[in-house]
């Protein structure tokens, strides 16, 4: 409505305000300005007319009239509404249910989380394992990671895959990587130099991909590599770059050979002579 004007959107805010007011919606079926002031909005007339204008009641709302709106909006209207919203409810729930699968995870249950988007093909579909605190009232689920802590949103039962454990993998001591430093050996062999958070280079160690419980300091340290070579590969060509600019600078001097530095050098000795003025003695009739 503003017309990619944003500065005068104040201009426009009372119509939309209206417009928003006026519309009726499908849940209950009613204008938010009918349920707010238990009567409809007036309609949208000329009443600068005479002959619609009269039509308008003049004399103000009793009392008596206005308990009689409330009453009649706490009996039927709000019972209606909340009637109609709960089958809406309840007909969204059974479309879901049977597009969807729905299980009930119990506590203490061991899942793995469905990664949002794979960076390649080769990246895992499933993030965890993780462990189910509780189950909300929404129906999603509360996870705790390996250090008893809670994770940071909740998923519902689509992002969540049941797998089982190793019994005596839970009583496994995890540390926080801070870093890889460095790799070794092939694909299949390939071992990562870690960087223990709150530990010094001394206590750096390899391990395997198999011993990280997640993918990202590994994901980390690859892109960290590339990042690396990215620059490296720039300097390289800026300093190739560099040399040919010097190179062609060079190039465009005059070639001096050993004949013109010896020419050069006559003519410099000739500018340099003076021919000397022969003395005159005067005898003063002597």
């Amino acid at each position: 409505m503003v017309n990619s004007n944003s500065n005068d959107w104040d201009d426009v805010l009372p119509i939309v305000q209206l417009a928003s007011n006026y519309k009726i919606r499908h849940r209950s079926k009613s204008a938010p300005f009918s349920l707010m002031f238990a009567r409809r909005l007036n309609s949208f007339e000329d009443y600068g007319d005479q002959s619609i204008a009269d039509k308008i009641p003049n004399r103000p709302v009793t009392e008596q009239e206005l308990i009689e709106r409330t009453d009649r909006m706490y009996q039927i209207v709000f019972p209606a509404i909340r009637e109609r919203t709960q089958k809406i409810i309840e007909e969204a729930s059974k479309r879901f249910n049977d597009k969807n699968m729905i299980i009930d995870l119990p506590k203490d249950t061991a899942v793995m989380v469905r990664l949002p988007r794979r960076t390649s093909k080769l990246s895992p579909l499933y993030e965890g394992p993780y462990i189910v605190v509780r189950k909300t009232q929404g129906g999603s689920y509360v996870l705790k990671d390996e250090q008893n802590e809670l994770l940071h949103r909740e998923y519902v039962p689509s992002e969540l895959k049941i797998v089982s454990i190793d019994e005596t993998a839970i009583e496994d001591t995890y540390y926080e990587v801070e870093d890889i430093r460095d790799h070794r050996g092939g694909p299949r062999q390939r071992e990562y130099l870690v960087k223990w958070a709150g530990y010094g280079e001394r206590e750096n160690t390899w391990e395997k991909a198999s011993s990280f419980s997640s993918t990202v300091p590994i994901d980390k340290y690859w892109l960290k590599r590339k990042e690396l070579k990215e620059l490296e590969q720039a300097r390289k060509q800026k300093m190739i770059a560099n040399e040919k600019d010097y190179t062609k600078k060079t190039s465009a001097r005059p070639n001096v050979t050993e004949e013109s530095k010896n020419h050069k050098r006559k003519d410099m000795v000739q500018d340099s002579t003076v021919p000397r003025k022969s003395k005159r003695i005067r005898n003063n009739g002597n």
